[in-house]
């Protein structure tokens, strides 16, 4: 649902699951869960760029990946997890500030 003008999506990161929130006015709201996942920390609001963090996930090319958020202002380490490939590289993604959607 994410348009040109707003890609930002808000990620809820709980214990139970992480949550996307997309708001637009002329397309309207959507949520979608990732459940369970290992979250280690208080909860986290925090919006980012969608197409950034889909070219993240992309390049990662493993099922599981591991992210690290350093407060609401700070940027997401996105890191693979496989066990048959040692860590090499890291893709860092910066949040986006409020717009006023979502």
């Amino acid at each position: 649902l994410t348009t040109s003008e707003n890609r930002r999506v808000e990620y809820v990161f709980a214990a139970e699951a992480c949550t996307a929130n997309v708001r637009t006015p002329d397309r309207g709201d959507a949520t979608d869960s990732i459940e369970p996942i290992a979250w280690a920390g208080d909860d986290l609001t925090i919006g980012f760029d969608a197409n950034l963090v889909l070219a993240a996930l992309h390049a990662v090319g493993t099922a599981q990946v591991q992210l690290a958020c350093h407060g609401s202002r700070g940027a997401m380490v996105l890191t693979p997890v496989d066990p048959k490939t040692p860590e090499v590289w890291r893709a860092i993604v910066m949040p986006r500030l409020a717009t006023g959607a979502v």
